[in-house]
């Protein structure tokens, strides 16, 4: 008790020891210190130069800035002039200031815009204003401006399209015709976001084709799917999408006709998504997806969910005949198929396919492993079959055209296998074929005015020389026309009248 008394009446003595000392040192600083008149009216940033005092300003807050600005005038110029990004409420009434504020602020390359949905926002007049003053301006960035039409997106895309590299929109009301606006006169773009744009989709749009357009269009594909609901048709070509766009394309459940070309980042997840949202599809090409991911995983989900497919086209697809047959048993419908450049598709495949397609009537094959053995299989299989194309399968020979003819008569066979060798139809003839380029196969017919003559070469008539009761043509007899004197090429009885040597000519039809 006694050490805390003693402190409190040092304590208590101290101030007036205080104060006598503080007014003798006043009293000294006062007589050492040099008087110098109007210290408060100096400007020692003046020796400044404009930069050094614009850098220092963009070190300060936008508070900060703002006092700055008012101190004096000078200030106030190098200020505005050292601002590069301005934020705006997007009312009504900031229109008839806009060339005012950015005549103040004419280096501005960075501009944010936010509307209020309780109060009526810039105008179509009001954003070409801010396109034609901002002549610095790089990015752009938009939100709850839903008084801004197509025609102000346009007005401002052709006033600032040269500089503007970054626009991003969100819940405006301008749609696909401001977008492509923006797209046609913005030459220098290279960011663009759009999100929850009311006018972008019409609720009536059956078809969309997309093709050869650069950037990504996954963002924008989900924007559209969002707001289109009705598209049945769809065609996207040489586009920069991966399995997030095609899942933002199973959104639309209508959707029968797809078409997805050459799209290379695409895999087996997003043809799932695709089975799994698009059940009513009829058509679907595929081409140029990766070969690695892409196979029997997403053609079984294919298969398991679009039953009423009536045509595929699978081109670089690694399809084996798990997939097949899952897909020939459940799409009944499947009327047409087409599988190209396919380095799993062998003998055993076409033989699946000849074996469950039974509603198909046209396939084509074209750069697959097959051979005459897998071909043969198509004489007794998929009965409504009555068109086939084989192109570059090195597998197969004129050997299964023949086969096919004798054993299914009726099909159209279109092939482009190298020619046999002379005598071996035409026996010990001494005409020599050395213009011959490809084989085509000439169908039976019932009577002489159906021949088919467009498929011989153009300096060949054709001759009837016997006829059966039923009509059918037995032999044929070919007559070469050059320089205007004619001489038999040779005769052809009904045993070897299978394949007709001929320069380039047409499939038949």
């Amino acid at each position: 008790m006694g050490q805390g008394a003693s402190t409190m009446s040092c304590i208590s003595a101290q101030p007036d020891d205080d104060a006598e000392l503080n007014e003798s040192n006043q009293d000294t600083v006062h007589q050492q210190m040099p008087q110098f008149p109007h210290v408060a009216e100096k400007d020692y940033t003046a020796w400044l130069p404009d930069e050094c005092l614009a850098f220092m300003f963009q070190k300060l807050g936008t508070l900060d800035r703002n006092q700055c600005s008012l101190v004096c005038k000078r200030w106030h110029v190098v200020e505005a002039q050292g601002r590069q990004r301005l934020a705006l409420v997007a009312h009504a009434d900031v229109v008839p200031y806009l060339p005012s504020i950015f005549t103040r602020f004419d280096h501005i390359t960075k501009l944010a815009l936010r509307g209020d949905r309780k109060v009526l926002g810039i105008s179509d007049k009001g954003l070409f204003l801010i396109g034609h003053h901002c002549t610095h301006l790089v990015k752009l960035k938009m939100k709850g401006c839903k008084e801004i039409t197509d025609d102000g997106i346009d007005l401002f895309a052709r006033a600032s399209g040269a500089t503007l590299r970054k626009l991003a929109c969100g819940s405006c009301n301008f749609g696909a015709r401001g977008v492509n606006s923006i797209v046609k006169h913005c030459s220098a773009l290279e960011d663009l976001t759009l999100k929850r744009l009311r006018g972008l989709g019409s609720k009536n749009l059956h078809t969309l084709m997309i093709c050869r357009n650069p950037g990504n269009w996954d963002k924008l594909l989900d924007i559209i799917t969002e707001h289109v609901h009705g598209l049945v048709e769809l065609h996207m070509e040489r586009l920069q999408i991966s399995d997030r766009g095609l899942q933002a394309v199973s959104r639309c459940s209508r959707l029968e006709v797809l078409f997805v070309v050459r799209t290379p980042d695409c895999t087996n997840y997003g043809l799932s998504a695709i089975a799994e949202g698009c059940k009513q599809l009829k058509k679907l090409h595929i081409d140029g997806w990766k070969l690695s991911q892409t196979g029997d995983e997403g053609l079984s989900a294919l298969a398991t969910k679009c039953r009423e497919l009536q045509e595929l086209v699978l081109i670089g697809i690694n399809a084996t005949a798990a997939s097949l047959d899952l897909m020939a048993s459940n799409c009944l419908s499947l009327e047409r198929l087409a599988i190209c450049n396919s380095e799993s598709v062998g003998d055993l495949e076409l033989s699946c396919i000849a074996a469950k397609c039974r509603a198909l009537r046209k396939l084509c094959i074209k750069g697959c492993s097959i051979s005459d053995q897998g071909m043969r299989g198509l004489a007794h299989g998929c009965p409504r079959l009555i068109k086939v194309k084989v192109k570059k399968c090195r597998g197969i020979t004129w050997q299964s055209a023949v086969w096919l003819q004798v054993h299914r008569p009726p099909l159209v066979l279109s092939l482009d296998c190298e020619a046999p060798e002379t005598p071996d139809i035409l026996g010990e003839s001494e005409e020599s074929f050395e213009d011959v380029q490809e084989v085509v196969i000439i169908w039976r017919v019932m009577t002489p005015s159906c021949a088919a003559a467009d498929n011989l070469p153009s300096n060949a008539t054709l001759e009837v020389s016997d006829f059966s009761v039923a009509g059918q043509v037995l032999a044929y007899s070919f007559v070469s026309c050059e320089k205007g004197r004619e001489r038999p090429i040779a005769t052809l009885s009904m045993d070897t009248w299978l394949v007709v040597f001929g320069p380039q000519s047409k499939d038949v039809a």
